[in-house]
């Protein structure tokens, strides 16, 4: 009986070193391959994230055809050649005096949307919108301007704006790459000037152009000699609501790490017609302008 028990209780210290053991080792096992777990999987993770970002971004530039922004324009001169005439009838011994003033804006602003179809030619749509004001006065003489009698003068005061839809087809250069700190430290104190880079970020473009009138709202005023006076709002008919004109131009072209385009540039339109055409009120057919959209 003594030998049964003793056998028993060895039994039982054996059970519970072997149970102890198998805890501990359970239990230290994942502390101890834990990092190397962890290590293992950061690793190709941030590796993979790293070496597809790269080429994905790169990829999703190349693809990227339409590109949109807003351009601002500021045109040379102001709308109207603004030349005062005199016109005289000898039958009826009347003479007109006209004059116009121009106050629009030389300011404008809108949308374009830039469609790229090759690395070297892309298509340009823009909606351009600007204000228009001007004042003509008209003054009505027995005899001449200079030594007559004046019987009346006539005000006009317009306002309208316009719209301009140029449509451009645009040549570009592709911009060098930056040039790496080693070639730029073998260049020593050496200055070199080229303009190739200048040229590299340049670009003409040609193309048409619709200019379409808004609404048009106008203020006469008529004083006579004895000081009466009048008024109506009776709006002034435009010579042409519709011109269509040819545009060329060359300008640079700027690009950031994030595609963010910066475009100076200088157009130059001529019109097949003026808008406004009576008496001294004559719509310029010529324009230069000078424009800088960002695009993205």
């Amino acid at each position: 009986m003594y030998r049964c028990m003793k056998s028993r209780s060895s039994a039982t210290l054996l059970g519970f070193v072997v149970v102890s053991s198998a805890a501990a080792l359970c239990g230290q096992a994942p502390a101890a391959q834990q990092p190397t777990q962890e290590s293992e999987t950061k690793a190709p993770s941030g590796t993979s994230s790293s070496s597809s970002q790269a080429p994905e971004t790169d990829t999703k530039r190349r693809a990227r055809r339409f590109s949109y922004g807003a351009q601002l324009r500021w045109s040379s001169a102001q709308p109207f050649d603004g030349k005062g005439i005199e016109v005289g009838d000898s039958k009826t011994d009347i003479s007109h005096a006209y004059d116009t003033t121009s106050a629009s804006s030389r300011w404008g602003i809108g949308p374009v949307v830039d469609m790229t179809l090759t690395s070297h030619i892309v298509i340009r749509a823009e909606a351009l919108f600007e204000h228009l004001q001007y004042t003509k006065v008209t003054q009505v003489y027995t005899g001449t301007p200079t030594d007559g009698t004046l019987n009346v003068t006539y005000t006009e005061h317009t306002r309208t704006g316009y719209w301009d839809f140029p449509l451009l087809l645009r040549y570009q250069n592709s911009p060098p790459r930056p040039t790496t700190s080693t070639s730029s430290s073998n260049s020593g104190s050496r200055i070199h000037f080229s303009l190739n880079p200048i040229v590299s970020h340049a670009f003409v473009e040609v193309g048409g152009i619709v200019r379409q009138l808004t609404t048009i709202r106008s203020g006469n005023d008529t004083l006579d000699s004895d000081n009466s006076t009048a008024y109506n709002e009776t709006p002034t008919k435009a010579s042409h609501s519709t011109v269509e004109g040819a545009v060329v131009g060359l300008g640079l072209r700027f690009v950031d790490e994030l595609n963010l385009k910066v475009i100076p540039e200088v157009r130059y339109i001529l019109w097949s017609g003026p808008t406004f055409e009576s008496q001294s009120t004559l719509s310029r057919t010529r324009q230069l302008e000078v424009g800088l959209s960002f695009v993205f």
